[in-house]
């Protein structure tokens, strides 16, 4: 039988003995995921292992304005600017011990909010691995030494484009005040002889920027990057429609093809979309959950904004508990719907994440 680290039974979580805390009830991280495993296997729609992965959006305020981002077409009036209060955080807290990795970020730029620092904090208590999402900008090394005091495993920096002119277009920041942040954290490593963080790059790819991926993959692996993640455009704003490369399939596999044959010879894992994936399977709700700077919870990471037509809202910090919200009707429907071959909440049945489409990728807002 799976154990807590105190001994009991996880069936004694459902009904905590007085004074006892969540945390201390909580289950490893391995067990977690040896508990996730099994219950996967066995088709089970209420959980009693805990997310796998946990993202947390520590602010919503950027200092970027990107033209593709959906934070330049999203409801300003049900998407105020806001920072996490800490009892966000104390919400969260009592699971960091089972999550496998806790990220941090979303729409915005987290390294703006004060919070990030007591988010990340918690998460090295709980030894829980962390991965920071940023645009790379305020990374400097006084910043760089700061994370890696924090233990962070993993840093992402988004960059869509390996020229300038590319990069002013689409971000309004120029290239090299992008990737600095790589060669920043680098540096910071030496200095405090400790080890950096694995360095990821974030690239959406569009009609006018997918022929400069081969070298932007050069230019992440000049700085120490070990993976890139491509993801298709997602179209928030109408006068953006032809940016997608949907409507040129030859022109984007022949650049992906390319890149494929850069990145192998830089010895950089890169991970490309397709343009033929129709009712993929989504495990996001076996798996994750997303929580907002004001403690709503998302049950996935595809829209986190407040929209009815996207986002799949699962529940509020402030009325309930994380592992309340985990096993909530919300979330026990979608699963059943998976399980069962029942209907999909109407956001999910055509979500990009389980279609590679262009209907499947224009969200307008």
């Amino acid at each position: 039988m799976v154990r807590h680290r105190n001994g009991n039974a996880r069936a004694d979580l459902a009904h905590p003995s007085p004074g006892a805390s969540l945390s201390q009830l909580m289950l490893t991280r391995e067990e977690n995921v040896e508990l996730h495993i099994r219950e996967m296997d066995e088709g089970a729609v209420r959980l009693e292992s805990a997310p796998l992965s946990l993202q947390v959006e520590p602010t919503s305020i950027c200092n970027l304005h990107c033209t593709i981002c959906g934070r330049e077409a999203w409801d300003s009036t049900k998407n105020p600017p806001g920072e996490m209060p800490p009892w966000v955080i104390d919400a969260v807290t009592p699971i960091l011990p089972s999550v496998s990795e806790l990220l941090v970020g979303g729409y915005a730029e987290a390294t703006l909010s004060k919070t990030m620092w007591p988010l990340l904090k918690a998460a090295l208590d709980a030894g829980c691995p962390s991965r920071l999402i940023s645009n790379g900008t305020r990374l400097d090394q006084a910043m760089c030494e700061r994370l890696l005091r924090t233990g962070l495993k993993f840093l992402v920096i988004s960059a869509d484009g390996a020229t300038e002119t590319t990069m002013r277009k689409i971000r309004g920041v120029g290239l090299e005040e992008t990737l600095a942040g790589f060669t920043e954290i680098h540096r910071a490593a030496d200095r405090l002889n400790m080890p950096p963080p694995i360095c990821n790059l974030s690239f959406v790819a569009t009609r006018s920027n997918v022929h400069e991926l081969p070298a932007l993959i050069d230019l992440a692996a000049d700085r120490g990057v070990s993976e890139i993640f491509v993801g298709h455009f997602k179209i928030y704003r109408e006068e953006l429609h032809d940016e997608s490369l949907f409507h040129d399939v030859d022109l984007g596999k022949r650049h992906f093809d390319a890149a494929r044959k850069r990145a192998e010879s830089r010895g950089v894992v890169l991970k490309l979309p397709r343009f033929d994936r129709r009712n993929s399977d989504c495990l996001m709700p076996f798996q994750m959950l997303f929580v907002k700077w004001n403690g709503k919870v998302l049950a996935c990471c595809s829209a986190v904004f407040e929209n009815d037509h996207y986002s799949l809202a699962a529940g509020d910090l402030s009325k309930e508990s994380i592992m309340d919200i985990w096993n909530n009707t919300v979330m026990l429907n979608y699963r059943r719907a998976v399980r069962e071959g029942g209907e999909l909440p109407k956001m999910c049945r055509n979500c990009a994440f389980r279609h590679d489409t262009l209907e499947a990728h224009t969200r307008l807002l």
